[in-house]
Parts: C-alpha cells; structure tokens; sequence
C-alpha cells in the first residue's frame, strides 16, 4: 500500500481539490475546506515530499494551492 492510498483526500470528493479558481470569497472558502481535510491527513509529510519532487501546476495539494506552491518560501517545510 502506498503512502497515497492512505491519504484523507481518498474519502472526499476529488473536485474539492480542484476549485475552479482560489481566489475572491466562494474560491477562498473552497481552498479553505480542501486545505482542512490536508491539515487532517497521516500522510501529509509524504505528500509534501510528493509535491516538490513532482510539481503539480493545478489543485490542492500537501495543504498548498498552485500559487503558494510557485513561491519556495511560502511553501510549507516538511514536519
């Protein structure tokens, strides 16, 4: 079993993860609740790991949007 699979984002819905857009108040409170289900996970650490070794240009990912994630210090350090 890969660290993946035992993701929190495996019992949610995927479209969580990929707002139409992270700004303004509707896309804010929507990044917001994909970011809480992040701030749950077991496997938060490995999937930070993931994100900096395989750049993903769309959604939320290791508790990050698109955005914070092409910006090095904005990006969380790993736990």
């Amino acid at each position: 079993m890969t660290w993946a699979t035992r993701g929190a984002c495996r019992n949610s819905d995927p479209e969580l993860f990929f707002p139409l857009s992270h700004l303004g108040r509707a896309g804010q409170s929507d990044t917001e609740k994909a970011k809480a289900v992040c701030r749950t996970c077991r496997v938060l650490t490995e999937c930070r790991a993931y994100v900096r070794a395989h750049p993903q240009e769309f959604g939320v990912w290791a508790e990050t949007t698109p955005e914070e994630r092409r910006e090095p210090r904005a990006a969380p350090a790993p736990a």
